[in-house]
């Protein structure tokens, strides 16, 4: 019989004789007019044969022999019967994959971009604004026919004049062999073919040690053609092509050139890697040291040291801790002949969009961190649009050069800042919740559906103020763009008149004196990150009370005096009296500092008489020795205004399930703040706790104010908000994401109350019991009601500092320092502050 493995093609049967065709062994050449014929002849022999049993063994003889003669002439070896010429021969093509990596790398290499331009264009500066190539250096030959080959990866700025940026991009560090290992972006990586796809092996700087391999698949290539700006959206998405010709920086009408194509692929890794990060477990050690080595998270301890675990790591010159690891979560072992901690979960994929897991490990009398991505697991990438995919982009020289061709570094005219809204098809569900946002995030459909908010209610006529720092961003093409992803009413700067659904931005200079900005203020230190934050609470306030008028209000300094003018400006001097503030920020103080909580305490009890309802974040950081969060080894300050007597204060939780509510569907946040105030126990809040016999918490609090009051949705790593900010998708997260979602269901209570006739929200919190606002409400509605509006939150601790028990740390039915009363059931919490048991679900 003839052997498949004669006829053989590439991307078919045993890869090692494929390589081995190509190599010139074994090689098949069968011409396309002899392999029909002599299949024929062959096929003919067998039929004949069945029918003259008497001739069989003569047959059978005959039908090898003419395999054998197939094999020959189509190695050149023979004649054909038809003509005495030898026929040319025919190497087989390469498998569609290795084509259209081959067309690229064969021709230059392939291409990533690396930038860094100013939102909304304008003049490109040299050191602040940069665009630069990663060129895979290409391929000298064909792995294919001359083996496995070397490619030396080259950067180059594309700009005119500008030179690489002096620190991007960073080298990778790699832990290998008990040694750690510097990759920098142009050390050499060797190309070859096997059966799994085309292989990577990435070295280090050394030139010799292999730290890490990949296998890439699946290729797919798109040609690009016409405008450069009207390119796939999934291209787009890497490479906002159009947000470049809007801001001027890339010249309008810029055609791709002929050729120009770019290349998608999947990546998996083979082999467990093991890549080593900077530690960061404290506020005061956020600056990594000189040089290629990273920083250790301690020097002269070891996993079982006192004091390593837990660990709770900060990012460089971050305030708030973003991942809390006990010795516990995972297990201790040696590879190598080097003790690692590996985590027994794998991190989320919102903090390493490819699966990874935690590890810390013992090297030279040092405790470092890093992640290990396990052999077989699949890359996936985090796009510049926000978006998580699993694949890669590249593009082809011509690609590159087309863009170089039409980039502009010094526009004649101002850019725009106009978003847009890309396709989000083919994203990576990171979260698994059931968010209808990009990447599973949560959308504001999923908030309102959770927490069961009536549709009928938008906050039509109700004022929201957000205090926030300085800050400066163009906050109304932000949250127009976010409107549009989710069908929710355009904005509009606000008028005189103080319509629905407007904006309107106010920069104080000092608790009486403010005017409109339209673009918010730079001044004193603000920046980006408080533009986000403000961002964040526009859009989360927004997505609640859609139809309410919202009234960003920005202190003139970042410093705490500043920041509590701007919520007395904001309760005593606006044209109009908002139904809500809320306050974001939190500051650690006392009866002694300045401003005391004291004096503060009497100007929020000033704006509760009138009416107003306050809402504050309890904070980032989890617990520390059981009083709220203000610094690591602080045991006396707290978290103000939260823990004010006339202060709502918020908490945050984790959602597990957008279509579960309360506790199926959600656990408290392990950074929640919460925890021991230092004023006596308000008495609306002792009341509940007394009626609820949680006499225990109230010893575990020294009988004094309790924090947070109520919570709502804030983890960022396992169950973000979508925002939109600066022409990009964000993850929006943490107590500063609860606080105005607060203030938007209170929107939505005023506006109820108003509709039905009877008092007003203002006038309930003006006649309040104790003079406790709009907290003393939700706690007399716990009390009274036998169909909770607050669902208690049973799972979940924020103890950071020990292993070790404590108090006030733990979730527990009813009250806790955790999320307080619990998460909001609109629906029901409308009836039970108005009293109207009957209308609730």
């Amino acid at each position: 019989m003839f052997t498949s493995g004669f006829f053989t093609r590439a991307g078919q049967g045993d890869s090692n004789i494929i390589e081995r065709q190509r190599r010139g062994a074994n090689r098949v050449c069968i011409t396309p007019s002899a392999a029909p014929f002599k299949w024929r002849a062959a096929r003919a022999a067998w039929q004949f044969m069945k029918k003259s049993k008497e001739n069989s063994i003569r047959l059978l003889l005959s039908f090898f022999s003419l395999g054998v003669v197939i094999v020959l002439s189509a190695c050149g070896g023979g004649e054909d019967s038809s003509t005495t010429a030898t026929p040319a021969p025919m190497i087989d093509p390469l498998p569609p994959d290795r084509q259209i990596f081959e067309s690229v790398e064969l021709q230059g290499g392939e291409t990533t971009l690396n930038f860094h331009l100013h939102y909304g264009g304008g003049r490109m500066m040299t050191g602040a604004d940069y665009i630069y190539a990663n060129f895979s250096g290409g391929l000298p030959a064909s792995p294919a026919s001359a083996g496995p080959q070397i490619e030396t990866p080259v950067l180059k700025a594309l700009v005119s004049g500008f030179p690489l940026p002096s620190n991007t991009p960073a080298p990778k560090r790699y832990l290998s062999s008990g040694s750690i290992l510097v990759r920098s972006p142009t050390a050499n990586r060797r190309v070859s073919y096997t059966a799994a796809g085309i292989q990577l092996e990435l070295f280090a700087d050394d030139g010799a040690s292999v730290v890490q391999k990949t296998v890439e698949k699946n290729f797919s290539q798109t040609a690009l053609s016409g405008n450069l700006s009207a390119a796939p959206a999934e291209l787009l998405a890497q490479y906002p092509l159009d947000y470049w010709q809007a801001g001027n920086n890339l010249r309008a009408g810029a055609q791709w050139e002929t050729g120009a194509v770019y290349i998608k692929r999947a990546t998996t890794y083979i082999g467990d890697s093991y890549m080593v990060q900077d530690c960061f477990v404290r506020t005061t050690n956020t600056v990594g040291p000189a040089g290629d080595q990273p920083t250790p998270c301690y020097s002269g301890k070891t996993l079982t040291s006192d004091g390593v675990f837990p660990i709770n790591l900060y990012s460089s010159g971050g305030d708030w801790p973003n991942e809390h690891d006990e010795q516990g979560d995972g297990t201790i072992t040696r590879i190598n002949g080097v003790n690692m901690w590996i985590a027994n979960a794998a991190l989320p994929l919102e903090t390493n969009p490819t699966e990874a897991r935690r590890i810390y490990f013992e090297l030279k009398g040092n405790v470092y961190a890093g992640v290990l991505i396990t052999d077989g697991t699949p890359f996936n990438m985090r796009q510049t649009d926000g978006s998580v995919v699993s694949y890669s982009i590249a593009l082809n020289s011509q690609a590159v050069g087309s863009i170089q061709a039409s980039l502009v570094s010094n526009p004649a005219g101002a850019g725009s800042k106009a978003g847009a809204i890309r396709s989000a098809a083919n994203t990576v569900d990171l979260f698994g919740i059931g968010g209808g946002g990009i990447n599973g995030m949560l959308s504001p459909a999923d908030l309102r559906q959770h927490y069961n908010i009536p549709t009928w209610l938008d906050g039509t006529g109700q004022i929201i103020d957000i205090i926030n720092r300085p800050s400066a961003a163009d906050f109304l093409d932000d949250i127009n763009t976010f409107s549009q992803q989710y069908n929710l009413p355009q904005m509009a700067l606000c008028d005189a008149t103080h319509a629905s659904a407007c904006l309107r931005i106010v920069c104080t200079s000092s608790a009486t004196t403010g005017s409109d900005c339209s673009a918010g203020s730079t001044m004193a230190g603000g920046g980006s990150g408080s533009a986000s934050e403000s961002t964040l609470d526009i859009q989360m306030a927004h997505a609640i009370a859609p139809k309410a008028t919202l009234v960003l209000v920005l202190a003139s300094g970042t410093s705490k005096t500043n920041f509590f003018d701007a919520v007395d400006f904001a309760a005593n001097k606006l044209d109009a009296v908002p139904t809500a503030i809320s306050m974001s920020h939190g500051f650690n103080l006392s009866t002694t500092t300045t401003p005391s909580t004291a004096v503060l305490d009497g100007k929020f009890q000033g704006y509760v008489a009138r009416g107003i309802a306050l809402f504050a974040s309890s904070g980032d950081a989890g617990n520390y020795g059981g009083r709220i969060y203000c610094d690591s080894t602080s045991t006396t300050c707290v978290h103000y205004p939260a823990v004010s007597p006339f202060v709502t204060a918020v908490g945050g939780t984790r959602i597990t399930s957008v279509s579960a509510s309360g506790a199926p569907g959600e656990q408290a946040w392990q950074f929640t703040g919460g925890g021991i105030g230092l004023a006596a126990m308000p008495s609306w809040q002792s009341t509940y706790l007394t009626a609820s016999n949680d006499a225990a918490v109230m010893t575990a609090n020294n009988r004094l104010r309790a924090s947070p009051d109520v919570a709502a949705v804030a983890d960022p790593a396992h169950s973000a908000i979508a925002v939109y900010r600066a022409q990009k998708w964000w993850p929006g997260g943490g107590t500063s994401a609860a606080t105005p979602i607060w203030a938007g269901i209170s929107a939505l209570l005023a506006q109820s109350m108003a509709s039905n006739g009877g008092n007003s929200l203002a006038t309930r919190i003006q006649n309040a019991a104790n003079g406790g606002g709009f907290a003393s409400l939700l706690y007399g509605a716990a009390t009274s009601s036998s169909i909770p509006s607050l669902l208690a939150i049973t799972v979940g601790n924020n103890n950071l500092t020990s292993n070790s028990a404590c108090a006030v740390c733990a979730s527990r039915n009813g009250y806790s320092d955790l999320t307080g009363l619990g998460v909001p059931n609109v629906m029901r919490l409308l009836g039970n502050v108005n009293g109207r048991i009957s209308a609730v679900k």
